[in-house]
């Protein structure tokens, strides 16, 4: 599988606003599907069962709505933030839970098909946040918030798995997933007893 991070306004793609002659003029959701759309074909042209997943960071709602109308979805899957009106997790604003437009981009993307991978974050992505791995409970309700909406296939962890010499946050994780209906508090027992 291939994973295509757009990342930043207009995707480091020439502005729709420059002086660049093939794109002057060219809004993104009329660019990038393209380039989408001709990357996962060739992908499929190598022989290959793979699928392209596109995270569509930093782009607004609305972009990010018309470039997924316009992606064929054979072999195409979706990796979201669990917040798109912010990119820092550490706050748990509850935002996950009532962001209605994650809830929109999941349920387009199921209804066309399009398998979903959901983002959490395990680290804050150290040092730029001066926290350490200890919030277990932000971790089961990032991944509770996604075993809960149809449509999304996994997760991904967002910035890389590397905890120092122990995590709660990695054991809450492992837990998680051995037992993902399992209660928080019976979780967070488990993860305390060692």
């Amino acid at each position: 599988d291939v994973l295509g991070y757009t990342f930043d306004q207009q995707a480091w793609l020439c502005s729709e606003f420059g002086p660049c002659p093939r794109c002057s003029g060219v809004p993104l959701d009329a660019r990038l599907p393209q380039f989408l759309n001709l990357l996962n074909d060739t992908m499929q042209k190598c022989g290959r069962n793979t699928t392209l997943w596109w995270k569509p960071w930093e782009l607004s709602k609305g972009q990010v709505v018309a470039i997924l109308d316009k992606v064929n979805p054979a072999h195409f899957g979706l990796v979201l933030n669990p917040s798109t009106s912010n990119e820092v997790y550490p706050f748990n604003d509850r935002s996950f839970k009532s962001d209605l437009g994650v809830k929109r981009l999941v349920r387009m993307a199921f209804e066309r098909h399009i398998p979903v991978l959901g983002e959490f974050d395990h680290t804050l992505y150290k040092p730029l946040y001066q926290m350490e791995d200890f919030f277990p409970r932000l971790i089961y309700e990032q991944m509770q918030g996604w075993r809960e909406m149809e449509g999304v296939v996994g997760v991904k962890e967002y910035y890389g798995f590397s905890p120092t010499t122990f995590s709660v946050n990695a054991a809450m994780l492992r837990a998680w997933m051995k037992s993902p209906g399992a209660p928080l508090e019976k979780l967070l027992r488990q993860v305390a007893a060692p």
